[in-house]
């Protein structure tokens, strides 16, 4: 008696609906006999009255979600499906506390396959938006464990190979975007996208522009088929292109389109838009151009740190450094996660002054907030050199440029190790590989370290590299 006084009460908005639905009839057929009406003007007007009801609680849904889910969710607390779905309308605002407790709490109430793998990739959606890739790669497996059919199998899968790509666990990604370009259509497009990032960090620009062009074509009004592409050609020194394509995703920038950062917050996507044109302009040498975009993706997003790293390198190619390390230290300071200012603000440092051991310790402790990164692993790297420990130093710095081999920073410092340790024929390519793949002239000021450490190596094969 007790369970089924419990049920009941568990579900009151059926207890509650179905009596007030059949009081409503009862009533609606009292009236129509007691006042003489025309059955087919009732019946006409109960139709549209439907109609109209129909299309007004579609409207609510899509223009007020979270009201929408609220009433859903006090007439039936214990419907899994409806804190889900209430914990996806926060997560599309970037309110990622309130997110995360309607998705625990959807999980507590022990839903079946569909909803609880619905759950578990919502929850990994929103880890992976704040960076906790480890905590979302858990929610992955329990999602995959769901047995879930259908788009949010799919889903889940996908989520998983970015949380790969994240980890830089290149081979597992590939695989989980592959199962998807085979089986399911709606995120083929997402895949492609994923998939050729990968290919072009590992340095194979044939198949990262072919699966770039093919997430262009199956979504051609979606910006970030345009970005993933210009990010493609920046990589390769394709400055016209990338420009092309970042001219082509501020077309379909809607105000609908927004960004999401670690740090949450409701920003445009088109502030990412004008950070990668500004990379493409700075190519171009639009030096001007560049700074004008790097300053509106920065206004645009003031806590999305790639835009301050977009803004630094920008500086950097104007050969101002003084606001270049400016730039660098707001982006860090915005997000830390975003290992890559990190690198930069230090380096920036060497080029005014002259290499610390509190540089040393500033880079293991930021290398520690993206570890997997080639940026964590640079960060290491440049470290260990710091400290003169030279194998470390090695074994950081050559996984740092095999997880992204057109990353010009990793050649540089590179170079400076195999100087370190008198490997000048390896020094001087690693350093031509620098310059080949687009560093910044301004960062070559660090080899002026080997004037007193290594006098003649220096006049003869470093010093043209720092002058000119």
């Amino acid at each position: 008696m007790n369970s089924a006084f419990n049920k009941l009460w568990r579900n009151r908005f059926t207890l509650l609906a179905l009596p007030v639905a059949l009081i409503l009839i009862v009533l609606s057929i009292s009236a129509l006999f007691a006042l003489n009406f025309d059955l087919n003007a009732f019946i006409n007007f109960m139709f549209v009255f439907l109609l109209f009801f129909l299309v007004g609680m579609l409207v609510w849904r899509i223009k007020a979600p979270i009201s929408f889910w609220n009433v859903y969710i006090f007439a039936e607390p214990y419907n899994a499906r409806f804190h889900a779905n209430r914990g996806s309308a926060y997560l599309r605002r970037c309110d990622y506390e309130r997110a995360l407790q309607d998705y625990t709490t959807g999980l507590q109430l022990r839903p079946k396959a569909k909803s609880l793998a619905a759950l578990h990739n919502g929850r990994m959606v929103l880890f992976i938006q704040m960076g906790r890739y480890r905590e979302a790669l858990q929610d992955a497996a329990s999602g995959v464990q769901a047995g879930s059919t259908g788009l949010i199998s799919a889903a889940v899968i996908y989520n998983r190979g970015y949380i790969y790509q994240k980890l830089f666990m290149y081979d597992l990604a590939l695989q989980d975007y592959a199962w998807i370009i085979q089986t399911n259509q709606r995120l083929t497009a997402f895949a492609f996208l994923s998939r050729g990032l990968i290919y072009a960090a590992q340095g194979n620009p044939l198949f990262a522009l072919q699966d770039a062009d093919a997430s262009v074509q199956r979504r051609p009004r979606f910006p970030a088929t345009y970005i993933s592409r210009a990010t493609v050609h920046l990589k390769f020194r394709q400055y016209q292109r990338a420009l092309d394509d970042a001219n082509l995703a501020l077309t379909h920038c809607k105000p609908a389109v927004r960004l999401s950062t670690r740090r949450g917050g409701n920003y445009p996507y088109a502030s990412t838009v004008y950070a990668h044109r500004a990379l493409a302009h700075c190519g171009l040498q639009n030096y001007q151009a560049a700074l004008d975009d790097a300053r509106q993706a920065v206004a645009l997003a003031p806590v999305y740190a790639p835009n301050f790293y977009a803004l630094g390198q920008t500086y950097l190619a104007m050969n101002t450094i003084d606001q270049a390390h400016r730039a660098f230290s707001q982006g860090f300071d915005t997000d830390p996660n975003e290992v890559s200012n990190a690198v930069l603000l230090t380096w920036t440092d060497m080029c005014i002054g002259e290499p610390t051991i509190a540089q040393a310790k500033f880079l293991a402790d930021a290398a520690n907030n993206y570890p997997e990164s080639e940026w964590g692993h640079l960060c290491r790297g440049i470290s260990a050199w710091l400290y003169k420990d030279y194998t470390n130093a090695r074994s950081y710095l050559t996984h740092a440029q095999q997880l992204d081999v057109t990353n010009p920073h990793c050649y540089f410092w590179l170079a400076m190790l195999h100087a370190s340790v008198e490997e000048d024929e390896l020094a001087v390519s690693a350093l031509q590989r620098a310059e080949q793949s687009g560093l910044a002239r301004l960062l070559f000021v660090p080899l002026r370290y080997f004037e007193q450490q290594r006098p003649e190596f220096y006049q003869l094969r470093l010093r043209s590299q720092v002058t000119s």
